[in-house]
């Protein structure tokens, strides 16, 4: 039993001997240190000794909500580290940098203080069709027996919709839909007609109301407000054009495109299909922990 003592504290004095005797890390160059402030983030970047003997950096912070303790590494390998997850509402925070040996021998702790920019806003975007039937849209110039309104919505690309050609008018020609809701937030999209006129719109002026007679397409006796320009549209065959998210300020159940120009220079354009979508757009502020919703 005496022998198996001895043999159990040898082993354990050596063990400890090994520990206590390996070299201290050489620590980084702390001066070298420069930190970035980033959207909800903080980027760190430092010196590497040529020397290096350490196995790993610690950085390790204190998050306000809740005081959770974090912890964060990097190799020996790495001189920066990106530590994310953070908002500008905690203020400045305080980290801890340290370096550690395989076996654990830590240097000596060097505090560096920094805040992150405001994270940014994560937006959720759901996309519904409306559904437009011949008895919702109207225009001001329509070559009925060439190309009628209706073929405007009837979810067929063979079939278009020309405004006049005979007894043509001069710009603007209005193409008005009820969406028979209000909304704030749209999309629209259309497909020229397969032709070699190529008599596409060129530039288009939306506008959105919450009245319309079906009559007289004057925007301004119906207390519109402009809602977007759009220029330069496409000019090829068949073209296609997606909008972007047309937002308001307040709702509207009246879309009005403004047709001031063609493609073709002619006093017309024509058709093919026309869609519109309603947008709903859900906006989290991680700052401030509200979620605005718009649609």
């Amino acid at each position: 039993m005496k022998k198996l003592f001895y043999f159990i504290l040898g082993v354990v004095f050596i063990g400890c001997s090994e520990t206590s005797n390996e070299p201290l890390p050489i620590d980084i160059d702390y001066s070298s240190i420069k930190t970035e402030s980033k959207p909800g983030a903080i980027r760190f970047q430092w010196s590497t000794p040529d020397d290096a003997n350490y196995k790993y950096v610690k950085l390790s912070y204190v998050i306000p909500d809740g005081r959770k303790e974090c912890v964060r590494l990097a190799s020996k390998y790495a001189d920066t580290l990106l530590v994310d997850h953070l908002l500008n509402r905690y203020g400045e925070l305080e980290f801890d940098f340290q370096v550690f040996t395989a076996g654990g021998q830590g240097g000596s702790i060097h505090k560096v203080k920094a805040s992150a920019l405001p994270a940014e806003k994560m937006t959720k975007v759901d996309k519904s069709s409306i559904l437009v039937d011949k008895a919702h849209v109207w225009t001001d110039s329509e070559q009925a027996d060439d190309g009628p309104l209706k073929n405007l919505v009837d979810g067929d690309p063979a079939t278009f919709f020309h405004m006049r050609w005979q007894s043509a008018t001069d710009y603007p020609h209005y193409i008005v839909i009820d969406m028979q809701k209000e909304i704030r937030s749209l999309q629209f999209s259309y497909q020229c007609r397969n032709h070699g006129n190529k008599d596409n719109p060129k530039s288009i002026n939306v506008y959105g109301s919450n009245e319309f007679d079906g009559k007289k397409f004057v925007p301004s006796d119906f207390s519109s407000w402009k809602l977007s320009e759009l220029r330069n549209l496409p000019d090829t065959k068949a073209a296609l054009f997606q909008s972007e998210t047309i937002v308001s300020d307040k709702s509207f159940r009246y879309v009005w495109l403004e047709i001031t120009e063609s493609t073709s220079g002619k006093w017309w354009v024509a058709l093919a299909e026309l869609s519109l979508y309603k947008i709903k757009m859900s906006s989290y502020d991680p700052e401030t922990g509200e979620t605005t919703v718009i649609e």
